[in-house]
C-alpha cells in the first residue's frame, strides 16, 4: 500500500479470476502498462486489453517522453505473451536491449 501511495501511477489494479487474485496491472504517467500474472491465459489478456481500450484513456502525448497510446513491455523470452498480444491485436513496436554500464570511450 505504501509503495502504491508514494509512486505516481495513473492507476493500480489487482486482478482477480472470480475470487482468486491472479495478478496486477498498473498504468504509469508515461502511458506504460505493467502487467504481472500468475499464468498467461488468453481470456485474461483479452479482458485486460479490452479494459485498457474501453475504460481508460492514455495521458496526452509528450514529444520524446510519452506516446499518445498505452504500451506494454514484455520480456524478450516471454514468447507466449508476445504471441497472445499480437493475436489479440496489439502491435509490437520495439525490442529493447540492455547494454553494459561500464564507461567506455567510443569513437564515432
Amino acid at each position: 500500500r505504501k509503495f502504491v501511495m508514494e509512486n505516481p501511477y495513473i492507476g493500480w489494479y489487482l486482478l482477480y479470476d472470480d475470487v482468486r487474485p491472479v495478478g496486477n496491472l498498473y498504468v504509469q504517467i508515461d502511458n506504460s502498462v505493467g502487467l504481472n500474472l500468475i499464468e498467461i491465459r488468453k481470456d485474461w489478456i483479452e479482458s485486460i486489453l479490452n479494459y485498457l481500450n474501453n475504460e481508460l484513456s492514455p495521458q496526452p502525448a509528450i514529444p520524446s517522453k510519452s506516446p499518445e497510446y498505452f504500451f506494454l513491455n514484455v520480456a524478450y523470452g516471454d514468447t507466449e505473451l508476445q504471441r497472445l498480444l499480437t493475436e489479440l491485436g496489439a502491435n509490437p513496436i520495439q525490442i529493447s536491449h540492455k547494454v553494459g554500464c561500464k564507461k567506455a570511450s567510443v569513437d564515432v
